[in-house]
């Protein structure tokens, strides 16, 4: 009688056939394969169609130790799920890159014809953009699910209380006419009736040439290492001030006489000493 496999046995057998998963899936025209010295992590990379992604796996495990695809993707889930090889697991992150496409291609549009200044520098891994929509006001574009770009896309205007409300009007009703057969770009030029988004120079306070004419007027610094630019400016637009969020929330903080009503915090401008409100929790949510 043969003795039983013992679980050594099939530990070895298990990796046996990651080895030779390995030498199928060597494949140099359609992504670069990397293995470690200890062969216990395997990386793909520079794909023939997805040059910017990569996909880490630790061997035999196939857990995701690195990738490219945002946070909110939970790719761990999918492969536990999902993969029973390495085959599998290449097989449905390339797979997901396709259904990702429609995701990628219209932030790329907002890339390529938007000054965005959040977030720097911009990855595969993020879902959200902000940029200018005209001096002193800027839109927070946030895609929930990738995978469903249009229905979980959120739409924020950051800026002076006024003209947030008046454009707030204008993205409802333009809401309400979405051209499904436009991109995400031109159908956010249409609803706030643009031929395009101001780029780095267009507007008044935007055509500083540097990062240091752009600064924080609190803390003094144009970006931090959250990567947050200052986008917050005061309600009186005869006021210069122009800081980060979360330096203007410090401010408040200290203020004795500051108050915050269902999420919206009330001040003072640090600068003219009118009367600020703002909602911190929309503004620093990431």
């Amino acid at each position: 009688m043969l003795p039983a496999p013992t679980v050594v046995d099939n530990a070895q057998s298990k990796q046996q056939n990651i080895y030779a998963e390995i030498l199928n899936l060597h494949k140099p025209q359609e992504y670069r394969l990397q293995l470690d010295d200890r062969c216990s992590r395997i990386r793909f990379s520079n794909f023939a169609d997805y040059d910017a992604h990569y996909l880490e796996l630790e061997l035999p495990s196939l857990r995701p130790l690195e990738h490219s695809l945002p946070d909110c993707v939970s790719l761990g889930e999918m492969l536990a799920t999902s993969a029973r090889s390495l085959g599998d697991a290449l097989a449905l992150y390339l797979r997901l890159l396709d259904e990702l496409r429609p995701f990628y291609d219209s932030l790329a549009d907002i890339d390529e014809l938007c000054d965005v200044l959040e977030p720097s520098p911009i990855t595969t891994k993020h879902n959200s953009r902000v940029f200018p929509l005209k001096d002193r006001v800027y839109l927070k574009l946030t895609i929930a699910d990738p995978f469903a770009s249009y229905g979980s896309m959120a739409l924020q205007i950051i800026g002076p209380t006024e003209e947030v409300a008046q454009l707030r009007h204008v993205l409802s009703d333009g809401l309400g006419s979405w051209d499904m057969e436009l991109d995400m770009h031109k159908n956010l030029l249409r609803i706030f009736d643009l031929c395009y988004f101001p780029m780095r120079g267009d507007l008044g306070q935007m055509q500083a040439a540097s990062e240091e004419e752009q600064h924080c007027n609190i803390c003094y610094v144009y970006r931090l290492d959250t990567g947050e630019v200052p986008l917050v400016s005061c309600d009186n637009s005869r006021c210069v001030l122009k800081c980060h969020a979360v330096c203007l929330k410090e401010w408040f903080d200290t203020l004795i006489d500051g108050k915050t009503f269902l999420e919206v915090s009330f001040g003072l401008c640090p600068f003219c000493k009118a009367k600020l409100s703002t909602s911190f929790a929309a503004l620093l949510k990431t």
